[in-house]
């Protein structure tokens, strides 16, 4: 199996069986921006929480990681990320750093085993993989099935406006809750998320697609609201590499 085809896209999904090798879905917006937008939903720990009244039902848990949410200005944090592919069964690791800013700026790179970055600027989202001198550009507003991600990000719906919200348990002030989709996608058909019982704040998430992939994301670093040079979500293609436009022409 050739893992940098594999590799390529924040979360490939595969097209073919086991018995034939993985293609390149680099090219397919709506399965990256996915996890972008999941992704700027969770710190690492809480950072000068309040202790609240802790909720009893879904609704009180959905109320309160709004609450949370809905205030976040900006966000720097590390990341460890590990796809498993169900087919296969190969676990692929990533460690990096992402940037976001609201209302929704995003710089989110990724440095091991493989360079990659992903940018989103307003109205453009790139894709740029270094060691195959590509650069792949979209618009954000064509990925029409994201939307239930990006009203929870910016603190414009909570949970249980866009999932069905179901506690699972307590352990160490943390609560589990699992989350699925009222309009499930083949890159979103359940999630899991671990939530501070206090401040609300997001601690890991676990989420599978339609054929079952599993992709479990984790911060080990974190800075909340902070100020962020403009500059970081700027990008502009490198000379030496190619530029695969998806934006399609505009009237």
């Amino acid at each position: 199996m050739n893992m940098r085809n594999y590799r390529k896209g924040f979360f490939p999904m595969p097209r073919t069986t086991i018995l034939c090798p993985m293609k390149t879905v680099a090219a397919r917006p709506w399965k990256i921006l996915v996890l972008v937008c999941a992704l700027f939903l969770f710190p690492a720990a809480p950072v000068c929480a309040q202790t609240l009244n802790r909720p009893v039902d879904a609704q009180g848990w959905s109320n309160l990681v709004y609450d949370y949410y809905q205030g976040l200005k900006s966000l720097y944090a590390t990341f460890e990320q590990v796809v498993t592919h169900k087919e296969s069964g190969i676990e692929e690791q990533r460690v990096g750093e992402l940037y976001f800013k609201k209302p929704f700026l995003v710089r989110w790179v990724s440095h091991d085993p493989y360079p990659e970055l992903l940018l989103v600027e307003r109205e453009f989202l790139w894709q740029y993989l270094p060691e195959e001198k590509l650069v792949f550009k979209y618009r954000v507003e064509d990925i029409d099935d994201q939307s239930q991600f990006l009203s929870v990000l910016t603190g414009q719906a909570p949970l249980s406006e866009k999932f069905r919200v179901t506690p699972k348990g307590e352990s160490e002030g943390v609560q589990t809750i699992a989350l699925l989709p009222y309009s499930p996608s083949t890159n979103l058909v359940e999630a899991t998320i671990w939530v501070d019982m206090d401040s609300g704040i997001i601690l890991r998430l676990l989420f599978k697609d339609f054929y079952g992939n599993l992709n479990d994301i984790s911060f080990t670093d974190q800075e909340l609201d902070i100020n962020i040079h403009p500059d970081t979500f700027k990008f502009a293609v490198p000379p030496a590499a190619t530029l695969e436009d998806y934006t399609g022409a505009r009237d």
